[in-house]
């Protein structure tokens, strides 16, 4: 859904908006899925809204109209820190959690190729997403964040998982895999952030994710997903050397 604010409003890539529909009394909280810089440059700016039976999400499924009028307000405290585009970010998402996720992707992602234009050789950070949902329908931006991949030149990993159990074995018809993220897919995600890169990388020769490797020292992790998923995520990336200051997150009930 496309907003244009009327009066001055910021946001900070992964923070969400506050609703108020006229006529109801619930308040809708929906993420905010586009950048600032969109906002800045076309006065405009974007929402997730999964349809469902709540009634601020039905009112703007069934009976939203253009040029209609709402109140705002911006919140959350995950979001996008200045140098996160610079570090190497570990993104890992379930359901919906992917929406403050891909906002902050798409934020670093342009900061990066910004400050490559200008000539700044610290731009350019790497990013390895992990996303899962019950079926392949259920991964939103799916296609987005594929080309984001493909012309992010090597800098994006891109990992997508279904958990539903009619989708095992069916990999090949959507090209992702079937399973829950775990431990073992943190790891290679980790090692892949570590891999060997020019001088001064300080990987191990096989690329391993060990506690003095690049990506535990430097690595941030944001995680968004539902309260078991979340605290799961959040117990193996500290297994596996990320301190607590490394790790970032917000539950989706």
């Amino acid at each position: 859904m496309l907003l244009q604010p009327k009066a001055q409003l910021a946001f900070l890539a992964g923070q969400w908006v506050n609703l108020l529909i006229p006529g109801l009394a619930a308040v809708g909280g929906f993420t905010i899925t586009s950048t600032p810089r969109q906002l800045h440059e076309g006065g405009t700016f974007q929402l997730a809204v999964k349809r469902s039976r709540a009634l601020p999400a039905a009112w703007l499924h069934e009976r939203a109209r253009v040029g209609d009028r709402l109140a705002a307000s911006v919140g959350g405290n995950f979001h996008y820190r200045p140098g996160d585009e610079r570090r190497p970010l570990l993104l890992v998402a379930g359901g919906v959690g992917i929406n403050p996720l891909f906002s902050i992707l798409q934020h670093c992602c342009e900061l990066s190729q910004a400050g490559a234009g200008a000539g700044d050789q610290r731009s350019g950070g790497s990013g390895g997403v992990l996303y899962s949902a019950s079926v392949p329908a259920e991964l939103a931006f799916r296609r987005e964040l594929q080309e984001m991949r493909q012309q992010a030149h090597g800098s994006i990993r891109l990992q997508l998982h279904v958990t539903a159990p009619e989708w095992r074995g069916r990999c090949k018809e959507w090209g992702g895999h079937w399973g829950r993220i775990g431990r073992p897919e943190l790891q290679a995600a980790l090692r892949w952030l570590a891999r060997p890169r020019p001088p001064g990388s300080g990987s191990g020769p096989d690329g391993s994710a060990s506690r003095s490797s690049p990506a535990c020292q430097l690595a941030t992790a944001l995680v968004c997903g539902h309260a078991a998923m979340k605290d799961a995520m959040v117990a193996d990336l500290l297994a596996l050397g990320l301190t607590t200051e490394q790790i970032r997150f917000e539950r989706w009930w």
